[in-house]
């Protein structure tokens, strides 16, 4: 009921007002059966000021999680004389929260539980569109998958609640059920939502859809359960018993007998599927309408039923196709995950043994791997980085350290500078392939490149920064390479560097427990690719797992830049670094002092500097006790500005391409770091 109050009205005159409910995220009319929800009401006021009330009445069911604004509009003689269109009017905004929850054994993190006799249950209970400030109340039940009745201790239902006063509108909150389980072996309990015979007819006016199936009885509970199977696999749905295929309620008689058959049979669809079973009375029947409802759970995809995977294709079920199969084993991960399939026709020599060495010297320089692992052969070393079974190789391994791309076309890095902020005009354009070292190298000097540094002296050196904190595009090209999707033979990770903006590209999305809350606080990371994140992990590339999102956003904020925005759609995650840009295609730069004083250098230098030493080395050698993989970033950062500074100098001036070319340091280079 919206109260429209008026004034400055004539008395006694006929006037209508009628009203629009407007979503408030799209600013369109909200809609039921495909026309827009309005209300009007006719009233002659007695006084030039009053009020009036105009009702609407219609199905709601769509509107969870969604806040809606009511527009007015006052019409006399046909003609609209007064409107109120305030989208931002929080007296005309309605609030439709919604809930979903998950419930776990709190000591397991899995839905299955020891029947102990004291077990805690945990229900995640994720709310969205409540009114931030405001005290709400949360109670739950605990209900018996077989009897549908509430499951009580010593006479008593099981129940929780809790208050809670939520800070935003969308969150989540903890329910905790504390009893006494020894009871319970075998059972299996659900914190339960009871259907209406309301949501039962209007899931019956929706007939046979991809997510809706009828059946008259459970005499075809196994058709049923392969649907129910089908929709897991899916986009969720709901079967419904004793309905016919026409649509008509008739419902069923429910025994005993039939729960038991019924909880039997969810046991049967493996891996373990969170289903909702409820047995809705028809009035004055006695008979029911059992519903059987699944939301989807595409990361424990594929689901089975008795040994069989089903698919969903319109009002179809039908025995899911092998390759589809694989493919969401694949998604799965674990044992199944792309990147743990063995791959016969790799071999250790397809893969680059320097760099191998050089993620173990990582290791061990951040005490990640003992000292020992650099005196085992390299079999030895694949075996520990769990890239070797068996004598044979998988994905992973060529993913991390190979050298030839030819069967592995997803090892790309796709780099574009544009001009301006759009894609209208390409600055530079280029494609790399290679491991994630490799990969990583590359990136880092394309930022080098195209983004402009500034500099200030402290003690020694000069410290140089882009004007994204490196620390930050280091770490965030470090996830999306980790966290990719390999599986996709065309799938890539993208760099894209605007006037006003960097963007982040990498295939796949967040883990369906992962909230922008979460994200965006410390929180346990579940990596995509769980081998090629323990390799980076292990070689001091990935700092640490779950928190570096929160290193991007304290580095951006360091430099008084954004924050980052982070984004999917589903299939891919982009993250956004805005900034203002100062000099286009800015260098490094070095800055020189009086040739009675030592020359300020960039940490680039010093790295080369303290690397040579008191020794000869070849460029390879300098690259591989700096930890570097990209020569030409090598040369142009690091190696080039030591010699222009004369303090570092090749032993063949003449011939600096010679076959057996090495640097040491000047004498201006050996005194610079003998008196560092």
């Amino acid at each position: 009921m919206d109260t429209v109050s008026f004034k400055g009205l004539v008395p006694n005159q006929k006037y209508e007002v009628t009203g629009t409910l407007i979503d408030k995220e799209t600013k369109k009319p909200v809609e039921a059966d495909g026309k827009p929800v309005t209300a009007k009401a006719s009233f002659k006021p007695k006084e030039s000021a009053g009020t009036v009330d105009v009702t609407f009445t219609f199905d709601a069911s769509s509107l969870k999680g969604k806040t809606v604004v009511v527009f007015e509009s006052l019409a006399y003689k046909d003609k609209e004389v007064a409107v109120h269109t305030d989208i931002a009017d929080e007296g005309q905004t309605i609030y439709f929260p919604e809930i979903k929850t998950t419930a776990t054994d709190a000591a397991s993190g899995t839905h299955y539980a020891k029947p102990e006799k004291e077990l805690t249950l945990t229900d995640l209970v994720e709310y969205k569109n409540l009114i931030p400030g405001k005290e709400y109340k949360l109670t739950g039940t605990l209900m018996d998958a077989e009897t549908e009745k509430p499951f009580d201790v010593d006479g008593k239902a099981v129940t929780a609640e809790t208050s809670f006063t939520p800070e935003e509108a969308n969150g989540s909150v903890e329910l905790s059920f504390t009893f006494d389980a020894s009871a319970l072996s075998g059972k299996t309990l659900v914190a339960f939502e009871t259907m209406t015979f309301e949501d039962i007819k209007k899931l019956t006016c929706r007939m046979e859809t991809g997510q809706v199936e009828f059946k008259e009885t459970t005499g075809q509970l196994e058709r049923g359960m392969e649907t129910l199977c089908a929709f897991l696999n899916g986009e969720g749905g709901t079967v419904l018993f004793g309905v016919t295929d026409k649509g008509k309620i008739i419902g069923q008689d429910v025994s005993d007998k039939t729960k038991r058959d019924i909880a039997d049979a969810i046991r049967r669809i493996e891996p373990f599927a969170t289903v909702e079973v409820s047995y809705t009375e028809i009035p004055d029947t006695g008979k029911s309408v059992i519903a059987l409802s699944a939301e989807e759970q595409r990361y424990m995809r594929p689901f089975s039923y008795k040994g069989r995977a089903y698919l969903r294709v319109e009002s179809a079920t039908s025995i899911m196709p092998q390759e589809i199969y694989n493919q969401y084993l694949i998604q799965r991960g674990g044992k199944y995950a792309w990147e743990a399939i063995a791959n016969p026709d790799l071999k250790i020599s397809d893969l680059d043994e320097h760099a191998v060495i050089s993620a173990v010297r990582g290791g061990i320089r951040s005490g990640r791997l003992p000292e020992a692992t650099i005196r085992e052969d390299l079999p030895t070393i694949l075996e520990k980085f769990s890239l070797l079974h068996d004598g044979k190789l998988n994905n992973a391994s060529a993913v991390l350290f190979g050298h030839d791309f030819y069967y592995y076309p997803q090892c790309l890095l796709r780099l574009a500078r544009f001009k301006g902020t759009t894609k209208d005009e390409f600055i530079d354009n280029q494609r790399v392939t290679g491991n994630i070292y490799a990969l990583l190298d590359a990136a880092m000097a394309f930022f080098f490149k195209h983004l402009s540094l500034s500099g200030k002296i402290e003690g020694l050196y000069r410290e140089e920064e882009l004007e994204i904190p490196y620390k930050a595009l280091r770490e965030c090209c470090t996830n999306a390479l980790c966290h990719r999707l390999y599986h996709r033979p065309g799938s890539s990770v993208g760099i894209a560097i605007y006037d006003d903006r960097v963007e982040i590209e990498n295939s796949g999305t967040f883990p369906p427990d992962i909230t922008m809350e979460k994200l965006l606080s410390g929180h346990n990371s579940e990596p995509q690719n769980l081998i090629i994140a323990n390799v980076l992990y292990k070689s001091e590339v990935l700092e640490s797992w779950g928190r570096g999102i929160g290193l991007m956003i304290s580095e951006c904020r360091r430099v008084g830049i954004p924050d980052p925005e982070f984004h999917t759609d589903g299939n891919s995650v982009w993250v956004v670094f805005r900034y203002t840009r100062k000099a286009v295609g800015s260098y490094p730069t070095v800055t020189p002092q009086s040739p009675d004083s030592y020359p300020t250098v960039t940490p680039q230098v010093g790295k080369v500097l303290s690397a040579i030493g008191n020794q000869t080395l070849s460029t390879k050698d300098v690259m591989e006790m700096i930890g570097l993989k990209d020569k030409s970033n090598f040369l142009e950062l690091y190696l080039y500005p030591a010699i222009r500074l004369d303090l570092v100098e090749p032993i063949y001036p003449e011939k600096p391409k010679h076959p057996r070319q090495k640097y040491r340091l000047t004498e201006k280079g050996l005194d610079l770091i003998k008196n560092k």
